[in-house]
């Protein structure tokens, strides 16, 4: 335990000692000597470790000190994340200042801000670091003011409760928390002192089913990586703000099905892994709103999932630059949903949205009677693909990838042959030695109501040589 403590903390040091930071912060620290006597104490202790960690089973004293060295630990993590906190916060204002230089009202916030953290170094006691409220009934969250060390907590966590209200006082006093769950509860709102928690990393907010908004003051939380708002139906709008997380890769909307648009600053935020329930169409057609377009700048994207339910727009000239997705290169999963009402477009804005070759997932759910993209033929990489109330079946035997295959409500095929399996006449007279879903190995047909015929021409070719019950 200690060990991967310690071993967080060099990180800590490297990201702080090796990232680009500007002159006036060097300056002010003037730490850059201390920092690598540090990192070099913290190596020697690292390369004792191990031996420590076995010869605490019968040494009480060794086993004592590593207590000590894990308190003082998670002091130490606190202080360094502190120092990164006020560098991204520097990052965060030059981009709105477009490049303004910082004041030195900033530099002696800053530097006190420091000297502040280095004082709270000192031997701590055993303290609750991670807690977890369990079935707790109707009420606000404020029942853990009996708990002595609120300001040492790094999680708090609420399983199968139904807290309604966020006690304000008690979020201002949890000054180093790195994870809220606050997932299942009754919460309607939450107070503006969440931006004073700037160590968060982590926040889910899912199946808050009265949560309307965010409080402005969330956009401060300059280091919060992951946000989970899934199923929150009654979320209107995010922040206009938002594009001051520089921090964040994962952002969860799915099921929030009053949230009509994303803010424009989404867009800036070019850390993200992952953007799921991306609402596109939904009544906002101006500068606000985050467009198919915008999807360009986000090239870390590995997991997308898009709600097109309402007239989507392609801005003119967008054609012209192809497809926002075709160049994410590491873009894997996709899930693309039409809504019924979006009707004869659906075809159009499909094809406008083809991605990297290298996708390895994707799922479509269309209106009835949409033809499947050209563009899934061109995915040699895909392993997953599930296919929605689409009307004719591409020649999907010839993805040489392919693993598991869902194919739901397609009312308009009768007859699932040669041209599903891909096989062509001319070919399969001039060679016996083709396999067709060579991958294969889960294979789905779910509400087919109109298919009446499975018809293979050919005895020679080999087809679905994986499948497997």
């Amino acid at each position: 335990m200690a060990e991967a403590l310690i071993s967080m903390l060099l990180e800590q040091l490297a990201s702080l000692t090796y990232q680009h930071v500007g002159e006036e912060v060097k300056l002010v620290l003037n730490a850059e000597k201390d920092v690598k006597e540090f990192e070099a104490k913290l190596k020697v202790i690292c390369a004792v470790l191990e031996d420590a960690e076995l010869r605490q089973v019968r040494d009480a004293n060794v086993k004592n000190w590593l207590e000590q060295l894990k308190d003082v630990s998670y002091k130490m993590d606190n202080v360094l994340d502190e120092w990164n906190t006020e560098i991204l916060k520097q990052q965060v204002e030059k981009e709105e200042e477009h490049g303004g230089s910082t004041s030195l009202v900033n530099k002696k916030k800053n530097k006190k801000a420091v000297k502040g953290g280095n004082n709270t170094i000192k031997p701590l006691g055993d303290k609750i670091r991670h807690l977890t409220l369990m079935l707790a009934p109707e009420g606000p969250l404020s029942c853990v003011s009996f708990f002595s060390y609120k300001s040492d907590l790094h999680t708090l966590a609420t399983f199968d409760s139904k807290f309604t209200i966020v006690d304000s006082t008690l979020i201002s006093q949890l000054k180093h928390l790195r994870t809220l769950n606050l997932s299942g509860n009754s919460i309607e709102e939450l107070p503006e002192e969440i931006g004073e928690l700037v160590h968060l990393r982590f926040i889910d907010l899912s199946e808050n089913y009265g949560l309307k908004k965010l409080p402005k003051a969330g956009c401060n939380l300059y280091n919060l990586q992951t946000l989970r708002l899934t199923r929150c139906w009654n979320l209107e709008s995010l922040p206009q703000s938002m594009g001051k997380l520089i921090n964040l890769k994962h952002l969860y909307v799915g099921g929030c099905t009053r949230l009509k648009y994303l803010p424009k600053g989404i867009g800036r935020l070019t850390n993200l892994r992952t953007l799921g329930g991306c609402p596109f169409g939904r009544g906002k057609d101006d500068n606000e709103a985050f467009k198919l377009g915008d999807l360009r700048n986000l090239d870390q994207l590995r997991e997308l999932w898009m709600v097109i339910d309402g007239e989507v727009k392609v801005a003119a000239g967008e054609g012209e630059k192809g497809s926002p997705l075709e160049n994410k290169q590491q873009l894997s999963n996709l899930i693309i949903l039409i809504d019924w009402e979006y009707g004869e477009r659906s075809a159009e804005i499909l094809n406008f949205l083809r991605p990297h070759p290298n996708l390895e997932s994707l799922d479509i759910m269309v209106p009835n009677g949409i033809t499947a993209p050209n563009w899934i033929m061109s995915l040699n990489k895909l392993r997953h693909l599930s296919l929605t109330r689409c009307e004719v079946l591409p020649p999907l035997g010839k993805l040489p990838s392919l693993e598991t295959l869902w194919l739901w409500e397609m009312k308009g095929v009768k007859k699932v042959g040669v041209e599903f399996l891909g096989m062509e006449k001319e070919t399969s007279s001039a060679s016996s030695c083709i396999t067709l879903f060579p991958k294969l190995k889960r294979l789905h047909f779910l509400y087919m109501e109109a298919w009446e015929e499975w018809k293979e021409e050919d005895p020679n070719i080999t087809i679905m040589p994986c499948l497997s019950l």
